[in-house]
């Protein structure tokens, strides 16, 4: 069915492309966001990680299931909870915890999965993630015996 405007009136082998693009830009931005995440030196950038990890969500959303590789939602997801529990007041932490939510809805369970991220999907992983009693740059140490109180 053909509409007028936008992308659905395009030939077919434009909407291929793209969507073909939608989708290496959100593993892109995904990538992007990975690395900014992990970076000491963008540690006070709060912003711009969390603009990193809003475009590799909307991106990701724009493209449809079958573009995307495994479980890439769920791990965006994922990534963009621990961005806003990182780089937000505590008063979005509902947020943090809709996103997670989305990040184990959207979990492919026949897929292969990260390590990290299935640990971090479980139940031990989910109460670990709602406690208030960790945050990024703390010694691990410290963090397990914050967590057994």
């Amino acid at each position: 069915m053909r509409r007028a405007g936008g992308f659905g009136a395009c030939a077919a082998s434009l909407r291929r492309d793209i969507a073909a693009g939608r989708r290496e830009c959100a593993a892109a931005y995904h990538q992007l966001h990975e690395a900014h995440l992990r970076s000491d030196a963008d540690r006070d950038d709060h912003l711009m990680g969390f603009f990193l990890a809003m475009t590799a969500v909307n991106l990701a959303e724009a493209s449809t299931q079958q573009d995307l590789p495994g479980n890439f939602r769920s791990h965006a997801y994922a990534l963009l909870s621990l961005r806003i529990r990182h780089s937000l007041p505590r008063i979005f932490k509902y947020l943090s915890r809709f996103y997670m939510f989305k990040a184990k809805h959207r979990q492919r369970k026949n897929e292969n999965i990260d390590a990290n991220l299935k640990w971090l999907l479980s139940g031990p992983g989910q109460d670990f993630f709602g406690s208030p009693y960790w945050h990024f740059g703390q010694p691990c140490s410290s963090m397990v015996s914050d967590f057994k109180k």
